[in-house]
């Protein structure tokens, strides 16, 4: 191993030329604590619709930071726009709540614009083709280099002891076949068998509503993800953990245009089969999970405009998308919707049952009337599948309500699966055993 790839540490999600990425900062030269990172990615659509733009936000929460630290270093792709990097100050004891992380955007601390510069040091990728990404940095930003004696030594700015760092930039993401292909560095820890770690990374992507994450891998292991439809944008949200020690696999996914309603059986393909499967649910509401399925257009009904949407999309194919890495695993999937609050008591339990190869999973989510969003993430890690339950309030109202939620998580490999369900503020609601036959 070589020097360049001793000195990262910390979590990276990167992008170059093409791919799409993210990046966390990298404190050096002692490990740092960040228990959080937020993140968020706009993906517009450019030149005539044939490219993507990538707008990137990325919310890091560091609970300690090193008195000796003395540089952030950021991977970021080269000949990207709009670079910023800010700097709010927390209080000295910030701790990571996970019950507060609703609340996060509105207690947001005032933020100061950082200088950045281009180091020559580059991060590592685990991608073919691109063994390293550039990196920026920048110094602490209390300076106290300031002196009446011209024979003091200088001493670099200083970073405080906690801290919320804020990136941005944009990129245009790269074609990849009849898709596009998304890079997110997870995995420096790889490097450091003594790096200790416990965190959470959210990170969703936010793109027109005829797109879909097709493919997301762990280096060559496909890693679940959620994904829904709010408005004319589809959402893929991407949760991941850590404890007792660092991320150390890279997320590879590909974006592929995949009107995903239209797949009514869940096969991740379109096919007569779904045709069929919307015939026999004609003239029914859509109450129960076959029926909602078979409502292609989310109109309310299952008539003859939800066969019109399934035929004119047959042939999309999920699994036959051209992926990065090659893998006979299945790809997990939660896809799911939010309905709009509603007042009163919940009509719906917290509750996950077996269905075929799947599991479907209900609730009415308690929280904020004016909520920023509300939304669900998927975690497997062994036989444990956890369902998370992801709200946020930027502006709240003076009232709480109930949003129906539903999901179909899936295909699972036959076993027994110890299931949990966790509340927006980090509270487990529901743990039980899952058979899949």
């Amino acid at each position: 191993m070589d020097v360049l790839r001793q000195l990262v540490v910390g979590l990276t999600i990167a992008l170059l030329a093409g791919w799409s990425a993210s990046a966390n900062p990298i404190p050096w030269p002692v490990p740092a604590s960040m228990p959080l990172e937020d993140m968020y990615s706009e993906l517009l659509e450019i030149d005539g619709d044939t490219g993507l733009r990538e707008h990137f936000r990325g919310d890091y929460y560091f609970s300690r930071i090193p008195e000796d630290l003395y540089l952030m270093k950021y991977p970021v792709p080269p000949g990207s726009e709009n670079i910023r990097v800010y700097f709010g100050k927390l209080q000295d004891d910030w701790q990571f709540d996970p019950a507060a992380f609703p609340y996060m955007h509105e207690t947001l601390p005032q933020l100061a614009e950082q200088r950045w510069f281009y180091i020559r040091e580059l991060y590592p990728t685990v991608v073919p083709g691109w063994p390293g990404i550039p990196m920026i940095a920048w110094r602490g930003p209390f300076d106290d280099t300031e002196s009446e004696d011209e024979d003091d030594i200088p001493t670099p700015p200083s970073f405080p002891p906690t801290a919320l760092y804020q990136a941005q930039y944009e990129y245009n993401l790269r074609r990849w076949h009849n898709g596009w292909l998304y890079f997110y560095a997870l995995g420096t820890g790889k490097y450091y068998s003594t790096y200790q770690k416990e965190a959470i990374s959210f990170l969703d992507i936010t793109m027109p509503r005829h797109l879909n994450m097709a493919r997301l891998f762990l280096d060559y292991t496909p890693h679940p993800f959620a994904f829904t439809q709010e408005g004319e944008k589809t959402v893929v949200s991407i949760y991941a953990a850590t404890q007792f020690g660092p991320f150390t696999r890279d997320i590879i996914g590909v974006i592929y245009p995949c009107f995903v309603r239209a797949d009514v059986t869940y096969s991740d393909n379109v096919d007569i089969v779904d045709i069929v499967a919307v015939r026999n649910q004609l003239g029914k509401q859509p109450e129960y999970v076959e029926a909602e399925s078979a409502d292609v257009n989310a109109d309310g009904q299952v008539d003859l405009l939800d066969l019109i949407a399934v035929r004119n999309r047959l042939g999309q194919d999920a699994d036959a998308v051209a992926a990065p890495v090659e893998t006979s695993a299945p790809q997990i999937r939660l896809r799911y919707q939010v309905k709009n609050c509603i007042g009163g008591n919940p009509s719906i339990a917290p509750d996950v049952q077996p269905w075929n190869r799947r599991m479907i999973v209900t609730d009415t989510i308690c929280f904020n009337c004016c909520a920023e969003y509300v939304r669900m993430t998927i975690l497997v890690d062994g036989d444990r599948v956890i369902f998370r339950e992801k709200a946020v309030e930027e502006a709240p109202c003076d009232c709480l309500c109930y949003y129906p939620m539903r999901g179909v998580a899936g295909p699972f490999a036959p076993g027994v699966y110890q299931v949990e369900l966790i509340d927006p503020h980090g509270n487990t609601i529901l743990q039980k055993e899952i058979e899949i036959e």
